[in-house]
């Protein structure tokens, strides 16, 4: 089968929508299960070498491995020579991959961990920021471009601010960014069924 078609389809478009609520859900699920987690001294990580390791690491390896065919598919759809989300959406999938060893390479793997999960944050934020920019002149695309870069200013702003621990930081970064990636899912899930109507 062409592997266009395949990343271009609604099945795949789907899993950008399922991927991020996984992700959430695993987060939300392993916090809940955690009494002893506090957002001003812990990082989320710590989740990951904790007895909810399995529902937090999994929930981010799936939500990665989602997420990355579903960014191929809109550099596919979507890139149309245009620099800047190419930039972009390049960005996102790396990030993607980044989220993948977020869960594989836990806190015991020291310092390839802190590499994954710093990489992580800096590619999804610089990547809709990217993608962002990029939209402004897109009629279609411009009002999520612009809830992107406000996604992205609410990361900045988190990471300025001295709250303990890293876990809100963590959570005002990636949560906003999240939801930005489930609105373009539903956005190119309603072009492919107004298309093929």
């Amino acid at each position: 089968m062409n592997p266009r078609v395949v990343l271009t389809s609604k099945p795949v478009t789907l899993l950008g929508i399922i991927g991020p609520v996984i992700a959430m859900l695993a987060i939300a699920v392993a916090i809940a299960l955690s009494p002893w987690f506090s957002f001003s001294d812990n990082a989320l990580s710590d989740l990951g070498v904790s007895s909810v390791a399995a529902i937090f690491n999994w929930g981010l390896i799936i939500c990665g491995a989602m997420m990355a065919p579903f960014i191929l598919g809109l550099w596919l759809r979507i890139a149309d020579g245009v620099r800047l989300r190419k930039v972009g959406l390049a960005l996102l999938f790396l990030a993607a991959l980044a989220l993948i060893g977020i869960g594989v390479f836990t806190e015991d793997s020291m310092d390839l961990h802190f590499f994954v999960s710093f990489a992580f944050f800096v590619l999804l934020l610089s990547g809709l920021l990217f993608f962002g920019v990029s939209t402004l002149a897109d009629a279609e695309l411009r009002i999520i471009g612009i809830i992107a870069m406000v996604s992205v200013a609410i990361g900045m702003v988190a990471w300025a601010v001295d709250w303990g621990g890293v876990a809100i930081p963590e959570l005002l970064s990636a949560v906003p960014a999240m939801l930005v990636l489930i609105i373009l899912a539903v956005k190119t899930y309603a072009w492919e069924t107004t298309k093929r109507q």
